[in-house]
C-alpha cells in the first residue's frame, strides 16, 4: 500500500510539473461583439488571446473589426489568423494613437494571416481585421 502511495504521489508531482509551464501559455477567449467597426470602439482584449470573429452581413464589403490591447511585457508577438478556404480578410497592426501602421498581412482568399513584431511593454496597440470577400468566419491568435 506504501508504494502505491509513493508511486502515485510521484506520478501527480511529475505530472503537475510538466503541466505548469503550459499554464503560463494559455490563452484567453474572446468573441468579438459588433460595432467595433473603429478604433474608437475596438473590443478590448488581454494578451495571449484566441479572438473568435464572425464576418458583419450589415456592413458587407466594408467589415472591419477592431481590437486594442496592452501589451504585458517587452517582446516578439505573434499574429496569426485563421480564415476560411472561401474568404479574403487582412489583418493589420497600428500604434497605440492608432494611426501608425506597424505591421499587415495581407494574403489572397483562402490563405491564413500571419507576422509577428516586437512590441513595447505597457503600450496600446490596435489590431483591424478587414474584410476583403467571403461569408466565413475567422479565428485571431495572438500570443508573446
Amino acid at each position: 500500500m506504501r508504494k502505491t502511495f509513493v508511486v502515485l504521489a510521484t506520478t501527480a508531482t511529475l505530472l503537475a510539473s510538466v503541466l505548469a509551464p503550459a499554464a503560463s501559455f494559455a490563452s484567453d477567449y474572446f468573441y468579438e461583439r459588433e460595432r467595433n467597426n473603429n478604433r474608437t470602439t475596438a473590443d478590448r482584449v488581454s494578451v495571449p488571446v484566441t479572438i473568435f470573429g464572425e464576418r458583419n452581413d450589415v456592413d458587407g464589403e466594408n467589415d472591419e473589426d477592431f481590437f486594442v490591447f496592452k501589451a504585458p511585457s517587452s517582446g516578439i508577438y505573434e499574429f496569426d489568423m485563421r480564415v476560411g478556404s472561401e474568404t479574403d480578410q487582412d489583418l493589420y497592426l497600428y500604434d497605440q494613437t492608432g494611426e501608425h501602421q506597424i505591421a499587415h498581412s495581407f494574403k489572397s482568399k483562402g490563405r491564413d494571416e500571419y507576422f509577428s513584431v516586437f512590441l513595447n511593454e505597457g503600450r496600446e496597440y490596435y489590431v483591424k481585421v478587414k474584410h476583403i470577400s467571403g461569408n466565413e468566419n475567422y479565428t485571431l491568435n495572438i500570443k508573446s
